[in-house]
């Protein structure tokens, strides 16, 4: 399981995103979806 947070094995820059989300799917921010 610990290889899906390894860092990318590449020379270059990346961007890694987390998310997380209800049960119903929504997600919210400040009260702003």
């Amino acid at each position: 399981m610990y290889r899906v947070y390894a860092y990318p094995a590449i020379d270059r820059p990346y961007v890694r995103f987390n998310f997380v989300a209800a049960a119903d799917g929504a997600a919210t921010s400040g009260g702003l979806s």
